[in-house]
């Protein structure tokens, strides 16, 4: 625990000079670092993110150079990801001292003017880490950090109210927090053996020579929607509309309606054309 406090108190210091936030950072090589590891996010790159290496380019700016939220929800997702206990508790800690310390005077848009920019960070935040919730495995939670991971809920849901955020999203990730630390050892044996079964049955269902016409063999998928950029967005469209083909029936004619509106409903201008209505695409 003695971690986390030294790490919490680096990033909630203000920045040395005459601004406590600092100046906003638009050239600096450690955020082109940071931006060119994130846009491998989501795409066949994704694995090859440098995860360690893009958090502590991030702590280094935030404590050093600038206070700004779009550094913190990197920060946040280099946290969570692949969450263990400590670092889910941390990542929210991170967010409660910096919104307590900083929410409407950080880059990149403070005061009135930031207040829908500052909502949409908040939103984007919330879907991450409440997907993020999911994968936590509550028995490995001692009971310090429950209590701990509990109260820093219950101070982000303040937080949230106190700045007119939506509430929900906090009122989702308690709720799954909750759960998660409700788990006990004989539950995730059970719900482990459970899952095993399910697979082992699957395979035998698969290798009978008679196939059944009317029960998919294939559980349903997770499904994570992930709503923080048009990139995201299509990602998790065309997920489902993938799902809803493997249904076959009925949800292939969806799937491709889904597919087809995945791919266009970002477009939202018409293409450059002369004055004769050719785009260069047309001979």
């Amino acid at each position: 625990m003695s971690s986390m406090t030294t790490y919490r108190e680096q990033l909630v210091n203000p920045i040395e000079g005459d601004d406590a936030v600092g100046l906003r950072i638009i050239d600096d090589p450690l955020l082109d670092f940071i931006d060119s590891q994130m846009m491998k996010v989501g795409s066949l790159s994704h694995a090859d993110v440098q995860w360690h290496e893009v958090e502590s380019c991030v702590v280094n700016l935030l404590s050093n150079k600038t206070k700004d939220i779009k550094l913190l929800t990197v920060l946040l997702q280099c946290l969570q990801h692949q969450p263990t206990p400590e670092r889910f508790t941390l990542s929210i800690a991170v967010l409660v001292d910096f919104m307590s310390a900083y929410w409407e005077t950080c880059h990149p848009v403070a005061g009135k003017r930031g207040v829908l920019p500052r909502k949409k960070f908040f939103n984007q935040i919330c879907v991450r880490t409440s997907s993020a919730t999911e994968k936590l495995d509550g028995t490995l939670f001692d009971a310090e950090l429950k209590t701990t991971l509990e109260a820093l809920v219950d101070e982000l849901g303040h937080q949230a109210s106190h700045y007119q955020l939506p509430l929900d999203l906090v009122d989702d990730i308690a709720a799954k927090v909750r759960r998660q630390l409700s788990q006990t050892p004989n539950h995730a044996a059970h719900q482990t053996a459970s899952q095993q079964q399910m697979t082992i049955s699957d395979n035998h269902h698969n290798s009978g020579n008679s196939p059944s016409p009317s029960v998919s063999a294939a559980p349903a998928p997770k499904l994570d929607i992930d709503g923080s950029n048009d990139r995201a967005i299509r990602t998790s469209l065309l997920k489902v509309s993938d799902f809803l083909s493997d249904m076959g029936g009925d949800g292939i004619g969806l799937s491709i309606r889904l597919r087809r509106f995945a791919v266009w409903f970002s477009i939202n201008s018409l293409p450059d054309a002369n004055q004769h209505g050719e785009t260069q695409l047309m001979p």
